[in-house]
């Protein structure tokens, strides 16, 4: 049965596609979901001039059509399909191999990246349970991204030099720059990867210990830690924030940096959430990125940095804190029963060590964005991006004096990211 044998017979719907048995020294299997993505043979150009690992390689392609889609989309989902299969016959060696997967009239309801990376990610455990090998790595990539050539041996590495990490984020940057896109396109999305930059690494200054980026062109994660967390979810956009924290909060994740993906920037509005939608509003309506002020930030690193005091502390307690914190935060926490998730906490812990595990478990990366959009709501206005960024160098005193171009302040957070 493997390891993975009672997760894949959960999962009703699954069937292997790939027939041919893996390689005995298979370790990394990269799931790419694939829509109307005609460029996926750049991204293949970019994975097979990759210097190579000393494991073999899997590519998973997940050519994904929806039920009722239109003729049009599926002729060009079919023709996509067929190129790489003529790219599987050409260029399949020892060390790496294609297997393209055609998924045709998927339900509308879940149809989505989440649910073509779901079905990706599980073929890829398949793959992994036939060796009985929980420690292979699972990485997800998108259709219109490359990498960097080290891109395989440093994850090869990455994990082998750190054996109990489950999964980790991968170092991105979108181009800035090129001939593929309208100049306005490659300022947008700057402003874009800034708002991730700033977003990251303000979180981390409020104490949080589990600030990661969560793009799903941008992370990898062990078969195991897969299986054990429950898999993929089938959400239509976000599925990527969602399935990485699931992780963090165990304390096993953590970033490979010395290599790096290069996403498209290109507009679209295939997923709700992610670059190509912010892209394109942002063009369509003629309007700046925005993001959250760096006050309600400096407001919840009140919470975070106090939280070993709220362990064995009684109402009354719990309630003298409360007292301590700004209205906004306060009015949330109010809001959220704080006081009995403190308790529930304390009822279940001894240590004020697994009390602080416990207590960022339950006040997670979901708490953190539901109190951003609450308290943007009735105290706080968002700001532009380029504010926002220039005041937190500020505050952590990387700069000292105002920038306002969005490129430097990009390049500044990028050099950040990668300490």
């Amino acid at each position: 049965m493997g390891f993975a044998g009672p997760y894949l017979q959960k999962q009703r719907s699954f069937t292997p596609s790939v027939e041919i048995h893996p390689y005995d020294n298979l370790q990394l299997i990269i799931v790419i979901p694939c829509y109307n993505d005609p460029g996926i043979t750049d991204t293949l150009y970019s994975l097979y001039s990759c210097k190579s690992p000393a494991c073999a390689v899997e590519i998973l392609p997940i050519v994904n059509t929806h039920a009722g889609a239109d003729k049009n989309t599926v002729f060009l989902n079919d023709i996509v399909f067929e190129s790489l299969i003529r790219w599987k016959k050409n260029n399949n060696s020892e060390k790496i191999r294609l297997w393209p997967v055609r998924k045709t009239d998927l339900p509308g309801k879940y149809f989505g990246a989440g649910l073509a990376r779901k079905i990706g990610m599980d073929e890829a455990v398949h793959r992994f349970n036939l060796l009985n090998n929980n420690k292979g790595i699972i990485i997800s990539l998108d259709a219109d991204t490359l990498c960097a050539e080290n891109y395989l041996v440093e994850i090869e590495s990455h994990f082998k030099k750190y054996p109990k990490t489950e999964g980790c984020s991968i170092y991105f940057e979108h181009p800035l720059e090129g001939c593929d896109f309208d100049k306005k396109v490659y300022e947008t999305v700057c402003r874009y990867e800034l708002y991730l930059r700033y977003y990251k690494q303000a979180l981390s200054l409020t104490g949080f210990p589990f600030s990661y980026h969560t793009v799903g062109s941008a992370f990898a994660v062990r078969a195991g830690a897969y299986v054990k967390y429950g898999g993929m979810n089938r959400r239509k956009g976000g599925e990527d924030f969602y399935f990485i924290h699931k992780i963090t909060p165990h304390g096993k994740f953590n970033e490979l940096n010395s290599t790096s993906v290069f996403p498209s920037p290109r507009p679209s509005d295939r997923v709700p959430f992610g670059t190509g939608p912010v892209v394109k509003r942002s063009i369509e309506e003629n309007e700046e990125v925005k993001t959250y002020c760096l006050e309600a930030f400096n407001d919840l690193k009140d919470l975070f940095i106090n939280a070993d005091r709220f362990f064995e502390a009684g109402s009354d307690e719990v309630a003298r804190f409360l007292s301590r914190f700004t209205k906004p935060l306060k009015k949330f926490l109010l809001s959220t029963d704080f006081e009995q998730k403190i308790s529930e906490i304390n009822n279940n812990v001894a240590t004020r060590e697994t009390f602080r595990k416990r207590f960022f478990q339950k006040f997670n990366a979901f708490f953190v964005v539901k109190y951003m959009n609450f308290v943007h709501s009735d105290y706080f206005d968002k700001i532009l991006v380029t504010r926002a960024a220039n005041d937190l160098l500020l505050e952590m005193g990387i700069i000292k004096s105002d920038l306002t171009d969005a490129r430097y302040l990009l390049e500044v957070f990028r050099k950040t990211d990668r300490v």
